[in-house]
């Protein structure tokens, strides 16, 4: 419904699994909509699980064994993609897995004082 009325993109649509993140400790899943039965076909979505997930390789998020047990396999596959990213990335950079997530992980932090420091500008 909100797809049609707005006129959104279906690429432009993800689940709140995809977007919970916990950024005290860096971790994917901080609120979880328990993705493995959403109906993505049915409203006429691709499955956005089964792609890599952005706070992974993007900026360096994590998950927890909790995490994976809870959810399914459904979403293992985008995790595992993210993941995959991930490694490469690094190894075309010549660093660690651990060196590249933090380098990561400071992308994120930088975004987000950036984007604090814009609505701090916008109440003046």
């Amino acid at each position: 419904m909100l797809r049609g009325k707005y006129n959104i993109p279906a690429e432009n649509c993800v689940t709140h699994a995809q977007v919970s993140v916990n950024p005290d400790n860096m971790r994917i899943g901080y609120h979880t909509d328990w993705g493995t039965g959403f109906p993505f076909q049915e409203i006429g979505l691709q499955d956005n699980y089964q792609i890599p997930n952005p706070a992974l390789y993007l900026f360096g998020f994590d998950y927890d064994p909790a995490y994976v047990n809870s959810t399914g396999p459904n979403l293992w596959k985008g995790l595992t993609l993210a993941e995959e990213r991930r490694r490469e990335s690094a190894a075309e950079r010549g660093v660690t897995m651990d060196q590249y997530r933090k380098i990561l992980q400071q992308r994120y932090k930088d975004a987000q004082s950036a984007l604090q420091g814009l609505s701090t500008n916008e109440g003046k």
